[in-house]
């Protein structure tokens, strides 16, 4: 992931864009550094699911997401647009919007957009809830049933 082409809108503390910035950076080269910026339990939340996850549990299902990126030739995502709402002292709401990279540069953009809790602690900011904005698998899955040969 790239932070170096997202916009930010509206103000954005220094602190929550340099987390932004290491957030960013961490996503396709460095799934662990990713991990260790939620906090250690966390909700995940989609259109179709709610759920408690550990860090540890999202270190581990971070190979299987990119696995599901590649099968329709995504090579990583990139940040480009971000914004802040800050609700207290210790938590902000931050709503993102990612470009999927793919191989194929004719291939039909794919912007993902999520929002997070960020909650801060002694360690500084750390995502408390994350929730992905559209059925990420159903998309794979229908970008891929699109790629078939039809007959």
């Amino acid at each position: 992931m790239g932070a170096a082409t997202a916009t930010a809108q509206g103000d954005v503390r220094p602190d929550v864009r340099d987390f932004v910035a290491a957030f960013a950076a961490a996503g396709d080269s460095d799934p662990a550094a990713s991990a260790e910026l939620f906090c250690d339990d966390f909700l995940s939340l989609d259109p179709t699911s709610v759920r408690p996850v550990t860090s540890q549990q999202l270190a581990a299902t971070l190979p299987r997401r990119a696995e599901l990126f590649a099968s329709i030739g995504a090579q990583g995502t990139e940040l480009v647009e971000f914004s802040e709402q800050p609700i207290d002292d210790q938590h902000t709401l931050l709503r993102t919007a990612w470009r999927v990279r793919f191989a194929d540069t004719h291939a039909e953009p794919l912007t993902l957009r999520s929002s997070y809790l960020l909650h801060r602690d002694e360690n500084g900011w750390r995502i408390a809830v994350y929730l992905n904005h559209a059925d990420i698998v159903a998309i794979i899955q229908d970008r891929k049933a699109r790629q078939q040969p039809q007959m």
